[in-house]
């Protein structure tokens, strides 16, 4: 059922166009989307700050270790597809995508604050497209680890990797990360020590002076770990 009613809205999900109403709300918000790879930490980060959260929509299945309305808003039933399903045809939601699973990922309106600053969760290839949907402000922010060594103890620490897990998190990684590491417009924070990285993370956000030196030794760090992936991948 779910599977039919996926293909039912993929004419609406490819030519979507955020009604007008939204438009003129989100010219009241200051986005700032946060990327990185699994294990980088951001979840963690943008927990602690002290902003809003905007919380995306999926279609797909809630993971054992997520939580509805915290990592996603599940529209997962025949019921809240229907839901979407009519936010689509109102042209309620910011932005909507089929991802590579064919499941939808996107986000309502009505889960932004009505104005300031915002945080969301943002896969880097996206970025652009957060820049160009006419936000009061769009800031994109790269959470890296200080090595690979690093991440890679993390994503073991949780004990729900396998081999063939980490390699897909890995591919998905090297994506992530050379899309960053060419995107100028991302500003790079070292995930080195939790207290320095909100603080480095708040500078941005609030329009402080950030020490190009702070950028180069972040972005220097994430090429490092690009790198250090693809020798993993390859083994």
């Amino acid at each position: 059922m779910i599977e039919s009613q996926l293909a039912s809205l993929a004419p609406l999900v490819r030519d979507y166009t955020p009604a007008n109403n939204v438009l003129e709300h989100l010219g009241s918000v200051d986005i700032v989307t946060l990327s990185g790879t699994a294990g980088a930490g951001k979840d963690t980060l943008r927990n602690l700050m002290p902003y809003p959260k905007v919380v995306s929509l999926t279609s797909r299945d809630k993971r054992e270790n997520e939580t509805e309305g915290q990592d996603y808003n599940f529209y997962n039933t025949s019921q809240k597809m229907d839901e979407l399903g009519e936010a689509l045809a109102n042209n309620e939601l910011v932005q909507v995508k089929l991802g590579p699973t064919g499941h939808l990922y996107g986000s309502m309106a009505n889960a932004y604050p009505s104005r300031g600053i915002a945080l969301m969760d943002c896969v880097a290839s996206q970025a652009q497209e957060f820049r160009d949907l006419g936000f009061k402000s769009c800031k994109n922010i790269y959470i890296t680890p200080v090595s690979f060594s690093e991440l890679l103890a993390r994503l073991t620490k949780r004990n729900s990797e396998t081999p063939g897990s980490l390699i897909k998190r890995f591919i998905e990684g090297v994506s992530s990360l050379e899309t960053g590491l060419s995107d100028p417009e991302f500003m790079f924070v070292l995930n080195d020590n939790l207290g320095v990285a909100i603080d480095h993370t708040m500078d941005i956000v609030q329009d402080m002076d950030v020490p190009s030196s702070r950028q180069r030794i972040a972005r220097n760090a994430g090429a490092a770990v690009l790198g250090d992936m693809l020798e993993y991948i390859d083994l």
